[in-house]
């Protein structure tokens, strides 16, 4: 990183660190829902980095974000798709009946196999996601070309407010009533984009030089005062993200052919969510 005390520089470091990961993970052949999956990731943690300047960067910033949205949505089909199919794995894992667990197998094989040909019809769209790298190649030039050097400790703090304020508004609405389904994810999405934030600012904490390192230890101590631990924060939003995958598996099986399995394993993940809630109440 750099070593001149600027906080804005440091943070285009990390944001160009994550195109770095986003490029690897989109190229990542031998493993390549894997690299969806990471991909993804990379373009959040992109996302709430770019938040962080968003007074800062206004029209430009907020074209650059719907540019990474687009790209992410683009791939959200694929991640699903393994993403049902991983969740299958752990299910499975924790059903004792053996009549059961080699049904999960069957299905897993299934939703396996829907994954796989849902890879090589994108694949043969945008052979070696050569158009999405493309994509990514315009979005870190334009990232790269932002005013980083304008943002100042005051524009962090504005934007961590901000994220505090959503994270707290959306579990009011959560606690409040009888939630649904996308006011939980939308807590959780809002919720993860903090955590990330709040883990790019612990990584400046690390930054040589110390002015930056002193903005980014006085963040990190507001975040705890308002918010709590980090790993509390981290759970709540892994707790969440548990029920969403739950919730991808049980659409996924639907799509396949309806069988008296697929109804069987439908209902079983009915009584795995309702335990998943059971327990988020009583926390």
């Amino acid at each position: 990183m750099h070593d001149d005390g600027d906080l804005g520089v440091a943070l285009r470091t990390l944001a160009m660190r994550e195109f770095d990961a986003l490029r690897a993970a989109l190229g990542d052949a031998r493993s390549p829902h894997r690299g969806v999956h990471e991909a993804r990731k990379a373009i959040r943690r992109l996302r709430s980095i770019l938040l962080l300047g968003r007074k800062a960067f206004r029209a430009d910033g907020a074209a650059i974000d719907a540019g990474l949205k687009a790209l992410a949505t683009s791939l959200s089909a694929l991640r699903d798709a393994h993403v049902a199919a991983e969740t299958a794995t752990r299910v499975r894992r924790r059903i004792e009946d053996e009549t059961a667990r080699t049904r999960w197998a069957t299905l897993r094989r299934q939703l396996a196999r829907r994954r796989d040909a849902l890879l090589r019809s994108e694949r043969d769209a945008d052979p070696a996601f050569a158009a999405r790298g493309a994509q990514v190649a315009t979005l870190a030039d334009a990232i790269a070309a932002l005013p980083w050097n304008t943002l100042d400790a005051d524009t962090v703090h504005r934007a961590l407010e901000r994220s505090v304020h959503r994270v707290q508004r959306a579990q009011a609405v959560v606690a409040a009533r009888r939630s649904t389904l996308e006011q939980r994810h939308r807590w959780r999405r809002r919720l993860r984009r903090l955590r990330m934030q709040w883990n790019a600012l612990r990584t400046l904490r690390k930054h040589t030089s110390a002015p930056v390192a002193a903005s980014a230890r006085a963040s990190t101590g507001w975040l705890r005062d308002h918010m709590g631990d980090l790993a509390q924060l981290s759970q709540a939003a892994d707790a969440l993200g548990r029920e969403q995958d739950l919730h991808l598996l049980q659409q996924a099986l639907r799509r396949l052919p309806q069988t008296s399995a697929t109804r069987a394993a439908v209902a079983e993940l009915r009584v795995l969510r309702n335990e998943a809630a059971a327990r988020r109440s009583a926390r």
